[in-house]
């Protein structure tokens, strides 16, 4: 993936390639194999349910489709950076999504697109949001994200890798 701002274009680049599922999360028990299709499937059921738990603005339900010892490097919305944040663990994630359920109202989160294969999802998602708090405050502002999840041994999603849009008014917000 290669992210882009409303500035000078493009600003970094995120790859990530298959090393097997069996290599992420060494420690853990490894799940049976799937077939190819029911492992697509799969994936994309744990990316439901972690829509779900975004629209409900439950962190423990977005967390839940994650390992233990998941790794995360997503856009900053929390803090407003621009720049990906690191959250390790599922400490991590869960504590990261509280404190942005603290500052937005999220109202609506619709997948845009969504490309499964057996080793990565890849979605890009729209959330609409009322800022409780800062320069937005008050309004109902949108993003975009742009994200490949990839699972590791026990068929949870092991990685999360992506970028986003800067946050806009609704009305005015581009796609990614």
């Amino acid at each position: 993936m290669l992210p882009v701002t409303n500035g000078p274009g493009i600003t970094g680049e995120i790859a990530f390639w298959n090393m097997g599922r069996e290599q992420l999360g060494k420690n853990l028990p490894l799940a049976p194999e799937m077939s190819r299709l029911d492992m697509r499937r799969h994936l994309v059921d744990l990316h439901d349910r972690y829509v779900a738990g975004f629209r409900a603005s439950d962190a423990d339900a977005m967390v839940d489709v994650f390992s233990v010892s998941a790794q995360a490097g997503i856009r900053d919305y929390v803090d407003d950076t621009g720049t990906l944040v690191h959250l390790d663990d599922l400490d991590g994630m869960r504590g990261h999504h509280r404190a942005f359920f603290d500052l937005y109202d999220v109202q609506a989160v619709d997948v845009l697109e969504r490309v499964a294969q057996e080793w990565y999802l890849f979605a890009e998602v729209r959330v609409e949001a009322v800022a409780r708090t800062g320069h937005h405050q008050g309004n109902r502002v949108a993003f975009h994200t742009g994200e490949l999840l990839i699972p590791g041994r026990e068929n949870k999603f092991m990685v999360q890798l992506g970028h986003g849009t800067d946050i806009a008014e609704a009305d005015t917000a581009q796609p990614a």
